[in-house]
């Protein structure tokens, strides 16, 4: 709320983490727009229950904690995969080297 600055959550993670960002949003006066990713294929398998978007608005679930009640096994059913994106000197580890 510091000088009326708005906040926009940078949303490309999962199901869990678009909860967390619309609870933030919910919660907080000076929220401008939630970016996530519309076409997660598998977030209604994942995920319950399935969140509706009216109009271009999120409904958030009136449940307890985040709204959403994970399925573990079919999350351990689509493990993350990693895509790297970034181009030069990276060190062994996969991180970021300045050289």
């Amino acid at each position: 709320e510091a000088y009326y600055v708005q906040v926009a959550p940078h949303n490309p993670q999962g199901p869990l983490s678009t909860a967390a960002a619309a609870h933030l949003g919910m919660a907080i006066p000076n929220f401008l727009l939630l970016e996530y990713v519309r076409q997660d294929l598998y977030r209604d398998e994942v995920m319950a229950p399935a969140w509706v978007v009216k109009d271009g608005h999120l409904t958030v679930p009136d449940l307890p904690g985040l709204g959403v009640d994970p399925d573990e096994e079919a999350l351990l059913a689509r493990p993350a995969r990693i895509h790297s994106r970034r181009s030069g000197p990276l060190h062994a580890d996969g991180s970021i080297s300045d050289v």
